[in-house]
């Protein structure tokens, strides 16, 4: 089963947005401007007291949340990209004994069979043009366009 073009647009973009989030507030959370909550992953991986008091003790900076942000949203970003290309089937699953196939999750009928890894990248374009301006980027376009305006 395969998605629709609609379908598989709204899933790229909609994992830029949630990547963005979730770097978002790591960063806040690592530079001190919001608390520090309990991990989600990995189950029972929670912050030491001494882990938590070493992120406690960086000091809050916006350049440095700027930072961090970008590099949470990175190591987001690879996990998906990674995951994208098992299921395209250009990457092997490092434990799997024997061949590895792809699977058929992204191409759908009215769709021209691209490889969502390939898709994903492409598509930070299409999320960047439509997200809300929170007055700072991840990447370092001044425009959505990547061929104008580099910093």
């Amino acid at each position: 089963m395969g998605l629709t073009e609609k379908q598989r647009i709204a899933l790229l973009t909609d994992l830029h947005r949630e990547i963005e989030s979730v770097a978002t507030r790591a960063a806040q959370v690592i530079a001190g401007a919001q608390e520090m909550p309990d991990l989600a992953y990995p189950p029972n991986g929670g912050l030491t007291p001494v882990e938590r008091a070493a992120l406690a003790s960086l000091p809050s900076n916006p350049v440095l949340e700027s930072a961090l942000r970008k590099v949470v949203a990175d190591a987001a970003a690879g996990s998906v990209f990674h995951l994208f290309c098992l299921l395209d089937g250009v990457a092997d699953p490092i434990n799997y004994q024997g061949t590895w196939m792809p699977l058929p999750v992204g191409k759908g009928k009215d769709v021209d069979g691209g490889m969502l890894h390939d898709e994903f990248v492409d598509s930070y374009w299409q999320w960047r043009g439509q997200r809300p301006n929170p007055g700072w980027l991840l990447d370092n376009y001044k425009d959505a366009n990547p061929e104008s305006d580099h910093e």
